[in-house]
């Protein structure tokens, strides 16, 4: 009796994996859904104009779905970038010996790729939205990488002058047209960064 209760136990528990798993999986193509018809529509209409409605039809998800996933448009595009974000974290995880140049190639190849986002942004007046979500994934990252609890004053600064111009950079590469080569760009990036900052050490006085 007790083997059985066990195995009836571990089943369920298997059962449950399994159903968590595939909602889950679910609920990813739902966000991909939701976050493409919106970059889609913001391609070809005025940001503020783009109602739930609109997003759901795209969609082909019900209104009631979309509330259930998303709280506005913002939330929408804040959760895309941090998918994205988390990318190139887990990247940075398995690679551990990458190198800025790779990193910066693997960036830019991601935004020539989507070679409409950033207009789309910019059309819309969201760039600031965006990078300053940039910019928050990273200061979570690093003190994280590095085993630390936070960056220290001058990392702090250190880290939004260099995600500015990173961003700044890609604007003007996007509005050029793209002309370089996401390896051309990385190496531009690469020459122009500062030596690798003890972004948790605090200065001596």
């Amino acid at each position: 009796m007790a083997l059985m209760i066990f195995l009836l136990v571990k089943g369920m528990n298997k059962l449950s994996a399994l159903g968590r798993k595939k909602e889950e999986h679910e609920t990813a193509l739902v966000k991909n859904y939701i976050s493409t018809a919106l970059l889609l529509l913001m391609e070809q209409n005025d940001y503020q104009s783009i109602t739930v409605t609109d997003i759901a039809k795209k969609a082909g998800v019900s209104r009631m779905t979309y509330y259930r996933t998303y709280s506005s448009k913002e939330d929408i595009l804040i959760q895309y970038f941090n998918n994205i974000a988390n990318d190139f974290i887990s990247e940075i995880k398995s690679h551990p010996n990458i190198t800025l140049y790779q990193l910066a190639v693997h960036f830019f190849t991601f935004f020539r790729e989507h070679g409409n986002l950033i207009p789309t942004l910019k059309k819309a007046n969201l760039l600031e939205l965006v990078f300053q979500n940039f910019v928050d994934n990273l200061k979570n990252f690093y003190p994280n990488l590095l085993g630390k609890q936070s960056l220290s004053a001058s990392a702090n600064y250190h880290l939004h002058f260099s995600a500015g111009g990173l961003s700044f950079a890609l604007i003007l590469w996007s509005d050029s047209g793209y002309k370089e080569t996401p390896e051309q760009m990385a190496q531009m990036i690469a020459s122009f960064m500062t030596p690798p900052l003890d972004i948790t050490k605090t200065p001596e006085k």
